[in-house]
């Protein structure tokens, strides 16, 4: 358990020089200077507050320190330099080099309160606040628990608990004691706890008289030889000596005996449990400070509510819930995070005792051996042990010998009070003789048991108060005091957390020692007229802080992970952005927000910039910038746009490693760093080299176009542009695809089912001119159309349709007319839908048509006649996506001509002049676009067919034929109008020429043909079979080049199929029923389904 540190009075294996305390040079120990001339140690136990013996300073009233008397702590390990500027910047701080001025200090009266303490044997507790925070030197935990009990004490390690002792008092040798003055410097060294015990016990012990009333317990620890040789060391408290065992000397006074976590189990780092206040020696010629002495230690659990109350420094947070920072009942006092205790399952933890310290009653618990075992050890008559925490002797070996003790005498050892001048030299030292005892020449070892006052009292605590230091003070508001000596005001300085939800708004000006944020929900605003001095640093772990005021700190300002806002001003030597945000201005609104000082964005750093079509926000910084990390945009940033988004006065390093904020798509940002200031400017990729793996034709048609225009023509589509250039790789496809003209190729498709309709219509008619029903009828159908296309080899964007279920109702009048003359009127309701040029997204198709004609016979059997007809149709795709609104007249004539054997040519031919008015609405990821359009459409029909008819005895006649329908839709250029999507449309052809082959079969059931069904199927070829192909420019961009946007292709072979059943309801009525059905024809399956009735008179 050995030490490499050597003692503050080393054992004769080393020598002073070699003992002194290099390990750390500045470790939160310190030494203690009056400038009167006396000196002592103590330790430091948070910024502002360090913990000593009372003894240093209690010669005087407190009121004289920092009035008529001034001190200062000296924190290095060669505390000289710092005391020669202390004194020569008058009795200023200097943290450069560790030295602090005291502005108060305060002492426990419990030292003076007995004349037999002698001003240092109890309550030996004393505080000094320091006039700026140390925030550059490490701070030590304070144990406010006893010590376990020991289950039984070795003869070697005796209470098993492992020492380390420190101080800048005077030095030696084990030989010759503390014989060399103070020199400054701190020394360490090892030793075990002796025991916890008091005068009274150990004199008891000793020399069977407690000599005065000093009933509280000390931890005391013996200076034994470790060469086992020295006369005058007769184990005062059962243990050997360590290899680095050392002892304290006048000057140590207030020094702390720490518990190192090295060395004992159960802790977890170094803690300190008393304050050192004297040593004992016990024969005449005996120096202090040698083999055999003891020296002792306050006990902090006895004095604890003491130090918690006299603390200056005060750990306070904000209750949960919105409040203002002047709103007293804001505020709650927090743990101090220095002060731990054993808990009942024995870790040691961060808190504080459930009851007040015993104080000068402390006498409870009690543990350790004391003995009188002189050399050799148990070897003379009369050797005899006691343990302190039974009362029981403890076994020695031979029981008789003569003491050699005649003299007992307690030194200040660390009273410290040793007057020394500040060039090293030392006066005298004041020790002070508790008193002689002339002792029988033997020994008494028998020890009484008494009633036990314990650790702690036990009254109840008081309620917390932000003056007694206790956990959940309330009533206060945290701003710094410092000390009015003469008017009796004492220091106070608060260490402020955010952790609560909740924002604590400041409107007024406030000084605290330091702030930490660190809650998720917790925010502080600091308004436009509050400041914010934390003199230390501040801690901005998480939640948010907002500055449009000031806020000012000497330190740094530390964000690990939290929001800054703000536009106003923080005053910094560094502001280190570890993996935080930064938001000049506030989220969502421009401003300015200023660093008075240096600035270092990490790798992880966020600065949050809003940019607008009227500016952007900035970051300033007075001096040195490093960048790192990434700049995150908020606003419409679009490519073309600068931004002048961080200056500085000073040099700058690094760079930002991105932008995010542009989207997924193309956009990206690019740096530049010059004259003070950062620019942000944003350029744009290729869409053809974005798109994902295999992308359609018309998606790589707009990629393409839309690189071309960017440079001439980006103004003019910036509607568009600034939607695209933010899309991923997918969404990007998925909007070429929304925003290509799919309602030109609805349109095209309406227009091809709406001639398939028309030819369908004549072609009933010439069956029924030859079946020789020629009076008048009026006759509707209901159809159903499908247009659909799938073609995976394509390389364009196909588009299918379907126009299907469609519904109407017929109905059929007949009437006589004038000899050689017929004719015939009907009106289709239909309704459908239809696959659009976007795979798997339907139109709805609804319309009507009315169409009608008369016709002559001419010659014997041969009959033309003249057609018009009226359509109007509304094809609208889901979303808006497309809508073609198409109307307008056919025109056209049809002809009937038999031949013997019943062979027969018939055929018709139309001309239709169309409207069409086209729109669509293409919403995207991240906004919508709509554009509109109208033009003309002309329509021509040319159909023939030839077949016979074959008329059977039983009723049945059967007529095959050979047909050709030629039909060719020309579609006027036009422009559309609306947004960026807006396009010319050039002008285009739709052509079909469908030949087909089959038959009729149809049965006059009965001798009068009251029933007739009907079956008929062809099979039918598209000579012309392709595709509708859109082509067009953008209208804001004519010179881009074009995109072509192909619909489906079309089928070459399909079949089809009809059926029908006529009914002669009655003599005069007559009801037809028909259903035709294209099969196998990919891009338009169509469905017709009719009913009609004809009245005969």
């Amino acid at each position: 358990m050995a030490l490499p540190a050597s003692a503050i009075v080393p054992n004769d294996n080393q020598t002073s020089e070699d003992i002194v305390d290099t390990s750390q040079d500045v470790n939160g120990v310190g030494m203690f200077f009056r400038n009167d001339g006396f000196v002592c140690t103590g330790t430091l136990i948070n910024p502002r507050t360090v913990l000593f013996a009372a003894h240093c300073v209690n010669d005087r009233p407190a009121s004289d320190y920092g009035s008529t008397i001034q001190s200062a702590w000296s924190f290095r390990a060669n505390a000289l330099p710092g005391f020669t500027d202390w004194i020569s910047n008058s009795f200023g701080s200097n943290p450069d080099l560790f030295v602090y001025n005291n502005n108060q200090v305060i002492y426990n009266p419990d030292s003076l309160a007995r004349p037999g303490g002698s001003g240092f044997l109890e309550g030996d507790i004393a505080l000094s606040s320091l006039d700026a925070p140390a925030a550059n030197i490490p701070t030590w935990a304070l144990l406010f628990s006893p010590l376990d009990t020991p289950a039984s004490i070795d003869p070697v390690t005796g209470t098993g608990y492992h020492v380390n002792i420190t101080g800048y008092g005077r030095t030696g040798s084990g030989t010759t004691g503390a014989d060399i003055g103070v020199d400054w410097r701190r020394r360490a060294a090892e030793n075990m706890l002796g025991a916890l015990t008091s005068f009274d016990d150990r004199n008891t012990f000793l020399f069977g008289d407690p000599f005065g009333d000093l009933p509280q317990n000390l931890y005391r620890l013996d200076f034994d030889d470790p060469n086992d040789a020295d006369p005058f060391d007769f184990n005062l408290y059962r243990d050997e000596a360590l290899a680095n065992e050392g002892t304290t000397a006048g000057g140590d006074s207030g020094g702390p005996l720490i518990i190192d976590a090295a060395n004992n189990s159960g802790f977890d780092e170094n803690v300190v449990i008393g304050v050192l206040s004297g040593g004992s020696r016990f024969f005449g010629p005996q120096v202090f400070s040698s083999y055999g002495t003891e020296n002792f230690y306050q006990p902090l659990f006895y004095y604890w509510d003491w130090i918690a109350a006299n603390n200056p420094y005060r750990y306070v947070g904000a209750n949960a819930g919105d409040g203002n920072w002047e709103d007293a009942s804001h505020w709650a006092s927090r743990l101090d995070p220095t002060y731990r205790i054993i808990d009942a399952s024995g870790a040691v933890v961060n808190g504080t005792p459930s009851n007040p310290g015993a104080g000068l009653v402390g006498d409870e618990p009690s543990f350790g051996v004391v003995c009188f075992d002189p050399h050799p050890r148990g070897e003379g008559v009369g050797d005899s042990c006691q343990n302190l925490g039974t009362g029981d002797p403890e076994p020695i070996s031979n029981p008789s010998i003569q003491s050699g003790i005649g003299q007992l005498q307690q030194d200040l050892d660390s009273n410290g009070l040793i007057a020394v001048s500040i060039d090293g030299s030392v006066g005298a030292e004041q020790q002070s003789g508790i008193g002689t005892a002339d002792l029988s020449s033997r020994m008494r070892v028998d020890l009484e048991d008494q009633p036990q006052a314990g650790g702690y009292s036990d009254d109840a605590l008081p309620s917390p108060t932000i003056d007694n230091g206790l956990v959940g003070a309330t009533d206060f508001v945290p701003d710094n005091i410092d000390p009015d000596i003469l008017a009796g005001i004492n220091a106070r300085y608060f260490d402020v957390t955010l952790a609560e939800d909740g924002t604590t708004t400041l409107t007024s000006s406030v000084v605290i020692d330091r702030l930490t944020v660190a809650g998720g929900g917790a925010a502080l605003d600091v308004a436009a007229s509050g400041s914010l001095t934390s003199l230390i640093d501040v801690m901005h772990v998480s939640g948010a802080v907002n500055v449009d005021g000031s806020l000012v700190t000497p330190g740094d300002y530390l964000n690990i992970g939290g929001l800054l806002s703000g536009s106003g001003t923080i005053t910094t030597p560094f502001l280190t952005n570890i993996a935080g945000a930064i938001a000049p201005g506030g989220l969502g609104a421009e401003g300015q927000l200023t660093i008075d000082g240096n600035l270092v964005l990490s790798s992880g750093s966020i600065l949050l910039i809003d940019v607008s079509a009227t500016g952007n926000d900035v970051l300033d910084v007075s001096g040195d910038v490093s960048l790192g990390g990434i700049v995150e945009l908020n606003g419409p940033a679009a490519y073309g746009d600068q931004y002048s988004i961080l200056t500085y006065d000073g040099t700058s390093s690094g760079a930002f490693s991105k932008a995010t904020g542009l989207g997924a798509g193309v956009l990206q940002a690019l740096f530049t760093d010059a004259d003070g200031i950062v620019q942000l400017s944003i350029d744009a990729g290729s869409f053809l080299d974005f798109l994902p793996a295999a992308p359609t034709g018309v998606q790589l048609y707009y990629a393409q176009s839309l690189d071309g225009a960017r440079g001439t023509s980006y103004s003019d589509l910036n509607e568009l542009y600034a939607i695209i250039d933010r899309l991923g790789p997918t969404d990007l496809a998925a909007a070429f695809d929304a925003i290509a003209p799919n309602d030109a190729i609805i349109a095209g498709q309406g227009n091809i089912a709406m001639g398939d309709a028309l030819g369908k219509r004549l072609d009933a008619r010439l069956r029924q001119v030859r079946r020789g029903e020629r009076g008048f009828s009026t006759q509707g159908s209901a159809a159903g159309v499908e247009v659909a296309s799938l073609d995976a080899m394509s390389s364009f964007s196909l588009i299918s349709s379907q126009l299907a279920a469609a519904t109407a109702s017929e109905a059929s009048e007949a009437r006589p007319m004038k000899d050689g003359y017929g004719g015939f009127a009907n009106i289709d309701f239909f309704t459908g839908d239809a696959d659009s040029g976007l795979p798997g997204r339907k139109a709805d198709v609804e319309g009507f048509a009315i169409t009608g004609g008369i016709d002559k016979t001419i010659g014997t059997d041969a009959i033309i006649g003249g057609m018009i007809s009226y359509t109007s149709s509304d094809n609208t795709l889901g979303s808006g996506m497309g809508d073609a609104e198409i109307s307008g007249a056919s025109v056209g004539l049809y002809g009937y001509v038999p031949f013997e054997n019943r062979f027969f040519i018939d055929g018709h031919i139309s001309f239709g002049t169309y409207s069409v008015d086209t729109s669509r609405t293409a919403q995207l990821v991240g906004g919508t676009l709509a554009a509109a359009g109208d033009t003309d459409a002309d329509q021509l029909l040319v159909g023939a067919s030839v077949g016979r008819e074959y008329r059977l005895d039983n009723g049945l006649n059967i007529t095959p034929s050979a047909s050709l329908l030629h039909a060719n839709y020309d579609i006027d250029a036009y422009t559309e109008k609306g947004g960026a999507i807006a396009m010319n449309v050039a002008s285009r052809d739709l052509t079909s020429t469908q030949l087909s082959l089959g038959a009729v079969l149809d049965w006059e059931m009965g001798q009068s043909g009251g029933i007739r069904p009907m079956l008929g199927a062809a099979v039918v070829q598209d000579l012309d079979a392709g595709h509708d192909v859109v082509f067009a420019t953008f209208a804001g961009a004519p010179t881009a080049s074009a995109v072509l946007f192909a619909g489906p292709d079309r089928s070459r072979t399909w079949i089809d199929l009809e059926a029908g059943l006529d009914v002669n309801v009655s003599e005069s009525i007559v009801a037809t029923f028909a259903v035709k059905q294209t099969v196998n024809r990919d891009e338009l399956s169509q469905t017709v389904i009719g009913a009609s009735a004809r009245l005969r008179f």
